[in-house]
């Protein structure tokens, strides 16, 4: 099989060698930009600090424990029913215009619940509010 590419590509003239090798580059060089963009945003949830919920501060944090509802019902996710702490969708339909540049999107749906919950760390028990504002 590699043989049968090698003389494929001995067998192309230049022009359609030097568009073979475009391509390889922009295959590459766009891979590497997709993955360093994904690693880099692993990374930040890998190095995020565990707090405690009285200490934790505002957006991305790390909460260790176990949690139990104040409510007498479990909230479950919409789409897969699974219990969790928190979700949210939106559902949009993307729209192209000739006339304008670039795409517009139009929202069909949107939700988002969470509720109280009781958090039982090594301190003791702890209230996390995973409401909207």
């Amino acid at each position: 099989m590699l043989n049968d590419i090698t003389v494929s590509i001995q067998a192309m003239g230049e022009a359609e060698v030097a568009i073979l090798l475009l391509v390889v580059v922009v295959l590459t060089g766009g891979g590497f930009f997709i993955w360093k963009k994904f690693f880099q945003h692993a990374r930040v949830m890998e190095d995020m600090p565990t707090s405690k919920v009285r200490s934790a501060a505002q957006g991305f944090v790390e909460l260790a424990g176990m949690q139990h509802a104040l409510e007498d019902k479990p909230l479950l996710a919409p789409l897969t029913q699974n219990s969790c702490t928190w979700w949210s969708y939106v559902i949009e339909k993307k729209k192209r215009s000739r006339s304008s540049k670039g795409q517009s999107r139009t929202t069909l749906g949107h939700g988002r619940e969470g509720h109280q919950r009781r958090l039982l760390q090594s301190s003791g028990r702890d209230r996390a509010d995973s409401r909207e504002p």
